[in-house]
């Protein structure tokens, strides 16, 4: 015959003790990548066939807002190019394999203070960013007054 379970009554004293402690779980390193803009799912796709190409974050006094993103890669032997509308059109392909993103001074700079960044080149009017390697030094100060005149010579420009 069965027993009845007694829902009411005292659990037995090993389902009291507690469990041991699990260890604790490695903290994930966050992929810079996923700071940037959000782009549409067909741009995504392209991305992931274009491979693993280094990335570089164009702030620029000439930027006029209508190309978001190029990507230049011989894995699909062709450049695309995103516009902020969405649209994409590719072109023949380009001896260098990059990745393009073009940013506001603001977004570069939200940017910057997320993850470590370093300075590729840069000038009066524009300066190219890319992420460092973890440790690699902390460049927010630099970055900072880059993006400073950057904004200051847009204000100049634009009026």
């Amino acid at each position: 015959m069965l027993d009845q379970l007694d829902l009411f009554s005292a659990p037995p004293a090993a389902a009291t003790r507690p469990a041991p402690a699990a260890p604790a779980p490695a903290p994930a390193r966050s992929d810079p990548l996923a700071l940037l803009p959000p782009r549409p799912i067909h741009w995504q796709r392209l991305l992931e066939r274009a491979g693993d190409v280094p990335v570089v974050l164009l702030v620029s006094t000439n930027w006029t807002g209508v190309i978001a993103e190029t990507v230049s890669s011989p894995a699909t032997g062709r450049v695309g190019l995103i516009a902020a509308d969405g649209r994409i059109q590719t072109y023949p392909p380009d001896s260098v394999a990059v990745r393009c993103v073009f940013l506001t001074p603001a977004t570069a700079r939200a940017i910057a203070e997320r993850t470590e960044l370093t300075v590729l080149c840069g000038g009066s009017i524009s300066v190219q960013l890319a992420f460092a390697a973890p440790g690699a030094g902390d460049a927010k100060a630099i970055i900072a007054e880059w993006l400073d005149g950057i904004e200051v010579a847009a204000e100049s420009i634009n009026g």
